[in-house]
């Protein structure tokens, strides 16, 4: 058979779809004339239509070193960048600059390259010296937009990604984009309205309903969060981020057995979905079962966001490796609040000698607090070189403890205060500064005053931050005084916070570290907490209202996102008190 006749079976094949018999004979092309660069073209887009990289980057290269061809070089680049070898396409973009120095890919793949690196600087310089000869791409400007979005700069994202959809008003990706920057921004509004676009351009597109769920969640629209994802699941029933997300949704519900089969089934289709494994391993711990909880909730260790959290990382084991002739030293990790939450169980965990590292602000008030525990900071680098010692995260703790100790504990009673005294001296902490759950967390202090206030009460601030403009206004307003106890320093030392609690009489709060403290110590308090989003799992209530993990706290949900009805049932308790 000649030449010819061989290529036409073989494309005859490509058309007929039958691949393989179409690679054969170009393959046998190629073994008996190397340098044919028709049955090196027609490998290289079978090897790319298969994924079989390997030997489409071994051809690209043929096809490159035989004609110097720009497109094969440029193919390089973009396939060898997609298959993460960055030092590969990085030679090929240097050959190619060389030849032309502002040919696109080349300098778009060096910026991408930067990026993924994390020298953000260069590849802002790259965007923005060549952004007049390229403005009018749309690849360039998505990918000038993410480096913003990646390096914070969200407003100045937001004016390049609508840029890109001047020039491309049906691209759903630029608008799926444009939300996360708005998304970013805290502004949910814009959000909402990018992403239902994305998903009007796409309906399928799965990705634009989980964020546009997460954005309801975020504005307290915890119907429409379910609605979007069920929406989801007449597209891909087995979404494993959807039936994650449903289980989220549900285990703010506090229906927690169908959360829990939520979270089985993501862990169905992507069994090592770390978050999946984690908020399965909570629900199962506010079930109290503690034979199921710990092998889940061991996960937390692997998951980014919670990584992100730990100070020092360190790698989970198993409770039966705990060496009870061995020193322990236990990280903090988190916020104030999880280390109050998590150090209170410490005293249960058998070991020769306890070192627990808190944040500095925490230090003093552990002290005097945990008496048997060494207390330190990470400034203290010594206790980072002792590689005698075991070494756990601090809400690992809880996974290292008996059921039976835990209930004992939480069963300790709480402190009663005199309710016929002249003056009832209540502390207040309305804010909370939480970056994802603040604003629904915080509630206005100036209308809770005018709803609770009575002669024979006498306010003491316990909000950390700077309240002084705010009590004065209140002051002058209503003539309603809020102490400040100018000698304590309750923003960075928690243990001035802890005086200031013991000499108040109970403690109206919302859900932030105050609240904590107040359970730690016993005090009697009224916790005013939202409903669903910025509800945390530790504020989980019995059936009387008051919460399981601090007994001595009283939970008044805000059901409805009315503060006005949670200050009128709080009102109606205190008159009873």
């Amino acid at each position: 058979m000649d030449l010819n006749k061989k290529y036409n079976l073989a494309v005859n094949y490509l058309r007929s779809n039958q691949i393989p018999e179409a690679e054969k004979i170009f393959l046998q092309i190629h073994r008996k004339k190397p340098k044919d660069l028709v049955s090196i073209e027609n490998l290289v887009k079978i090897y790319l239509n298969q994924k079989d990289f390997d030997n489409a980057l071994k051809f690209l290269l043929a096809l490159f070193n035989l004609t110097g061809d720009i497109n094969a070089i440029q193919n390089l680049i973009i396939l060898n960048f997609d298959l993460k070898r960055y030092v590969e396409s990085e030679n090929f973009i240097n050959v190619l600059l060389r030849r032309e120095p502002k040919n696109f890919i080349g300098l778009l793949y060096k910026a991408k390259i930067l990026t993924s690196k994390e020298i953000f600087d260069q590849a802002a310089e790259i965007y923005e010296e060549n952004y007049l000869d390229f403005s009018q791409n749309k690849i360039y400007l998505q990918s000038y937009a993410f480096l913003l979005n990646r390096t914070g700069d969200y407003k100045k994202a937001i004016e390049i990604y609508t840029s890109s959809i001047n020039l491309d008003p049906d691209d759903f990706m630029s608008y799926f984009n444009l939300g996360v920057c708005y998304g970013n921004l805290s502004e949910y509004e814009d959000a909402e309205k990018a992403y239902k676009k994305a998903i009007n351009l796409n309906k399928t597109f799965e990705l634009g309903y989980i964020n546009l769920s997460a954005v309801y969640m975020r504005k307290l629209m915890h119907i429409e969060a379910k609605e979007c994802i069920e929406e989801l699941f007449k597209i891909n029933k087995n979404n494993y981020v959807g039936l994650h997300t449903m289980g989220l949704l549900l285990s703010m519900e506090n229906k927690l057995l169908e959360s829990v089969e939520y979270f089985k089934k993501a862990l169905l289709h992507n069994p090592v979905y770390t978050k999946s494994h984690f908020q399965l391993g909570l629900v199962l711990l506010r079930l109290f079962r503690f034979d199921d909880f710990s092998e889940h909730y061991r996960w937390r260790t692997r998951d980014e966001d919670q990584i992100n959290s730990c100070q020092i990382q360190v790698d989970d084991f198993d409770i039966d490796q705990i060496d009870k002739t061995r020193k322990l030293i236990i990280y903090h990790e988190q916020g104030l609040g999880d280390q109050l939450f998590y150090s209170r169980f410490i005293k249960h965990i058998p070991a020769k000698k306890i070192i627990l590292v808190v944040h500095r602000k925490l230090k003093n008030f552990m002290k005097q607090e945990l008496k048997d525990v060494e207390i330190t900071d990470l400034d203290d680098e010594r206790n980072f070189k002792l590689i005698d010692f075991q070494k756990i995260n601090l809400a690992s703790t809880i996974r290292y403890i008996s059921k039976d100790k835990i209930s004992k504990d939480l069963s300790e009673e709480s402190l009663k205060f005199d309710s016929k005294k002249e003056k009832i001296h209540i502390g207040l902490s309305w804010k909370s500064k939480s970056n994802n759950y603040g604003d629904s967390k915080s509630f206005p202090l100036e209308k809770l005053l005018k709803k609770i206030n009575r002669g024979n009460m006498q306010f003491i601030n316990l909000q950390y931050g700077d309240t002084k403009k705010e009590l004065e206004d209140i002051d002058k307003n209503y003539g309603i005084k809020v102490i400040i106890e100018k000698h304590k320093n309750i923003t960075d030392e928690i243990s001035d916070l802890k005086d200031l609690i013991t000499q108040c009489d109970l403690v109206i709060t919302c859900s932030n570290v105050t609240a904590h403290v107040a359970g730690f110590l016993r005090k009697q308090t009224f916790l005013l907490a939202p409903s669903k989003y910025g509800r945390l799992w530790f504020w989980d209530a019995d059936e009387s209202g008051n919460s399981i993990w601090y007994p001595s706290v009283k939970i008044i949900s805000n059901e409805n996102d009315d503060w006005n009805n949670v200050f009128e049932q709080l009102n109606n308790y205190l008159i009873k008190l």
